[in-house]
């Protein structure tokens, strides 16, 4: 059974009609397991559901808001850092690759990173949050 099928049998099996081929066990076992492994997904990535409209149950490994700022931070600065080194590389005419955009708006890109960087640690600083351990 494809995705697709199975897709079609929930929407048919939702108006309380039963799909034509599916009469066999087998059909009724992937069809479950298609079904138990999208509700796995849906759970794990934090969807909201319709059946009771509840955020599912938070994971207690998750990380706290602190540990994604800081991993936000960090891999925001080290992109910022390998576009910082192209435009110095690009400045110095040592670029091995020719650029497809234009200079500046990769130099706009930079920019506005560098105000995110510094957005971050203000926040940081302002809510206690460590972004230098």
């Amino acid at each position: 059974m494809t995705i697709n099928r199975a897709i079609e049998c929930a929407e048919l099996m939702s108006r309380k009609m039963v799909p034509r081929d599916f009469d066999n066990d087998e059909d009724r076992c992937v069809f479950g397991m298609i079904c138990a492994d999208a509700l796995h997904l849906m759970k794990t990535s934090g969807e909201k559901t319709k059946l009771g409209s509840e955020l599912n149950e938070p994971d207690p490994d998750a990380d706290t808001w602190q540990e994604r700022v800081k991993r936000e931070y960090h891999e925001t600065k080290e992109r910022y850092e390998k576009l910082n080194r192209l435009l110095v590389k690009h400045a110095a005419g040592t670029l091995d690759f020719t650029l497809k955009c234009p200079i500046e708006l990769l130099k706009a890109q930079r920019e506005h990173m560098s105000d995110y960087l510094y957005t971050l640690e203000i926040r940081a600083e302002i809510e206690g949050a460590n972004l230098y351990d």
